[in-house]
């Protein structure tokens, strides 16, 4: 991939020892050498992103021994001290609920951070169109909200509610082998706000192309990269089944 060539990359790595050692592109043994892998294509994406281009990160956490590894904050930290990216936003992911664990000795986890990450303070936003995506997901479709929320919407004025940095966003569940699949608004709204109309849209770890649909129904274009030819080869034909609009 060119060098400047690219507007906006959203990616969610594989977990770490959390993942098929088949199907996936991290074969790391230890959490070091884990690092170090994520550290390599994060340099790459800075070669390949645009000066006024984002970055967003979604990384998930482990757990030794039941104490937080800290594993995306070490990357993030690493990207900004060493590489030169700039950190604009964490975003927590909320995604209400997991799957069953058993400790009794801390809480159970049910959030993820994305880290929107630039190269440069002047990157492309639009503000305006996140405003309006945002308002459709967490606002139109509930009918019951509370008066903190209504004062909330209402602090947005016409043109639409000030987006948080705590996204409400459901898991969803794969039909494929892969461990999980992030949702579909999970890349919806870092598209809209930080990839220009007929933009490209990268995701380095693009298992079954969800980020590459997305930027497709939103009048972007898109590169995925995976090491599993069945999740690319279902990439594409998710994106096939779709009227042709962009190309």
């Amino acid at each position: 991939i060119e060098d400047d060539s690219i507007d906006c990359i959203v990616t969610t790595p594989p977990y770490w020892r959390r993942r098929n050692q088949a199907t996936e592109g991290i074969k790391a043994t230890s959490q070091e050498d884990f690092l170090d892998e994520l550290k390599v294509v994060m340099s790459q994406a800075w070669r390949v992103l645009k000066p006024q281009g984002s970055l967003w990160l979604n990384l998930g956490d482990d757990t030794t021994d039941g104490l937080v590894q800290c594993i995306p904050w070490r990357l993030v930290l690493d990207m900004i001290d060493n590489q030169g990216w700039h950190l604009v936003n964490e975003v927590i992911w909320n995604k209400i609920k997991t799957s069953p664990q058993g400790s009794q000795d801390h809480l159970r986890k049910v959030h993820e951070s994305m880290f929107h990450m630039v190269k440069s303070e002047e990157f492309y936003y639009n503000d305006e169109e996140l405003r309006h995506t945002y308002a459709l997901i967490f606002y139109n479709e509930n009918r019951s909200r509370s008066t903190a929320d209504k004062r909330h919407r209402q602090s947005g004025g016409t043109q639409g509610i000030i987006p948080s940095d705590v996204w409400t966003i459901a898991t969803q569940h794969s039909g494929t082998t892969r461990y999980r699949v992030a949702p579909d608004m999970l890349y919806r709204l870092p598209i809209v706000a930080t990839c220009p109309r007929n933009g490209i849209v990268l995701d380095p770890y693009c298992g079954n192309g969800t980020a590459c649909r997305i930027a497709y129904e939103l009048d972007r274009h898109s590169i995925g990269i995976d090491i599993n030819a069945e999740f690319i080869r279902q990439a594409r034909s998710s994106i096939e089944q779709k009227p042709l609009s962009l190309f």
